[in-house]
């Protein structure tokens, strides 16, 4: 592929946060699902399934389409339905771990009652520094008294992260509330995570100037994914073994210094390219 077509194909892309962010977590993966567009390689991992699954059950939930009591059975029931592939961890059984936390999770799960569900899984279409941004809003509630918004995002974990993780993925949600603003005339004052498994909110107040570096951040990752030429697979072993969409590849080879082993890097011009 030539850098010509490469830059054609990115310079006409509608952007979203798991297309941005995805980037940096493996830029062979990136290349793989977005470029060479290869669907058949790819595979979910068994974190991201059960995200997916709560991800529907609660926005059935919020929206009314079930009731609280249907939501432990239904979860324990689609788990069991098949087999699991966790990865080996020697501290704790990350199947059971999650089939427990998330089955004590949903039995009382957070009604945000003293707010009123305004959207379910809106669609997101807003434009950034001049590109086109989608993306799916989990939910945003109005407080009853103050009339004050809170973005809320569904998360599998069990705590909240460091801080510089609690940076990266907040830009998400800094990203929507521009559509909060355009829509309901108002950023929302708060900028929460909804920790499932353990019916917990973790998060931040609304601050103007991390929604600047929110949209700097975009602009800085696409500049960065169009003048890319090499696509290394990740160096993180516990992502590129475990989370990769292409973790099963042949080429998806993880840096392991113990084998004196290199990441792979796939190259612009070794692109199989498709129209």
């Amino acid at each position: 592929m030539t850098k010509e077509e490469y830059q054609k194909l990115v310079s006409e892309m509608t952007w979203s946060f798991s297309r941005l962010n995805g980037f940096h977590h493996c830029k062979f993966c990136w290349a793989k699902n977005y470029i060479e567009k290869d669907k058949e390689n790819s595979e979910q991992n068994e974190f991201a399934r059960v995200g997916v699954y709560i991800h529907e059950l609660l926005e059935d939930f919020y929206k009314g389409e079930l009731l609280e009591f249907q939501l432990t059975p239904m979860f324990r029931k689609w788990f069991k339905s098949e087999s699991r592939d966790y990865p080996n961890n020697k501290y704790v059984d990350l199947e059971n771990m999650y089939f427990d936390g998330f089955s004590k999770g949903l039995e009382n799960i957070d009604k945000f009652e003293e707010y009123d569900i305004v959207e379910v899984e809106p669609k997101i279409s807003v434009k950034i520094k001049g590109y086109e941004f989608i993306g799916f809003m989990d939910l945003l509630v109005r407080h009853k008294k103050s009339g004050e918004y809170m973005i809320v995002d569904h998360k599998s974990w069990s705590k909240k992260k460091s801080k510089k993780d609690m940076v990266k993925y907040t830009r998400q949600l800094y990203l929507y509330s521009i559509y909060v603003k355009e829509k309901f005339g108002q950023y929302p004052s708060r900028l929460v995570f909804h920790l499932a498994r353990k019916n917990k909110l973790v998060g931040s107040f609304f601050e103007e100037d991390m929604l600047e570096e929110a949209k700097q951040w975009v602009v800085d990752t696409i500049d960065e994914i169009l003048e890319c030429e090499e696509f290394p697979v990740t160096e993180d072993k516990f992502f590129g073994w475990n989370l990769c969409n292409y973790r099963n590849h042949e080429n998806h080879i993880v840096k392991d210094d113990n084998k004196d082993v290199e990441s792979f890097i796939l190259r612009l011009e070794d692109i199989d390219y498709r129209e």
